[in-house]
């Protein structure tokens, strides 16, 4: 089961107008020229260099919070952890800026934090709140969400309170579904460890 970026087709996105086209991935973007200190740190140009891998995951989020961002926490948590990127879609090797307005920035903020303290969303809260940065790019607002790698005595990290059915591993550049032996080994070397 891969996330979200999957499933976002070209009709279900809001007006042109409201993304921006950085052309392929990989290139290196003139638009780099333009960041100045006061925009955020230059790591952000750098992100926007990039592709989708074990350790980096972009989210389209002009939409609403995305209920898949649990997903790859959890996969992340659970692997060797990884940054999730807020407001950038990678898609047809492009990558995409939402226009997110600061009250929406709040919002998703507020929403993150009360649902990664809410068992009923997911069993473990991992970040601190340096881990959670909003970068400004030539207008545009990213968030970086880092998640580390849970400790043995964290495993499993799971959406929901089933962990059967609610913990994922990240193999590449996808969130898969772990097995109920896969989850077992998180528990029993969870248990070894204490």
């Amino acid at each position: 089961l891969q996330c979200c970026s999957a499933v976002y087709h070209h009709e279900a996105f809001p007006e042109a107008s409201e993304f921006i086209v950085w052309g392929e991935i990989g290139e290196t973007y003139n638009h780099a020229d333009n960041v100045s200190a006061e925009e955020g740190p230059i790591i952000a140009v750098d992100i926007l260099t990039k592709k989708e891998s074990e350790d980096l995951e972009f989210k389209h989020a002009s939409g609403g919070f995305p209920g898949c961002f649990w997903d790859t926490y959890s996969a992340f948590a659970n692997t060797e952890g990884g940054t999730i990127i807020l407001g950038v879609e990678e898609k047809n090797e492009e990558l995409y800026l939402d226009v997110i307005s600061d009250e929406t920035v709040d919002k998703y903020k507020k929403e993150f934090w009360s649902n990664v303290n809410n068992k009923s969303t997911v069993s473990c809260n991992l970040l601190k709140n340096d881990d959670v940065e909003v970068v400004k790019y030539n207008g545009y607002n990213i968030m970086f969400f880092h998640i580390p790698c849970a400790s043995r005595e964290q495993k499993p990290v799971f959406r929901t309170t089933n962990p059967y059915n609610g913990t994922f591993k990240r193999n590449y550049e996808g969130d898969y579904k772990c097995t109920e032996k896969e989850v077992q080994r998180m528990f029993a070397d969870a248990n070894d460890s204490r």
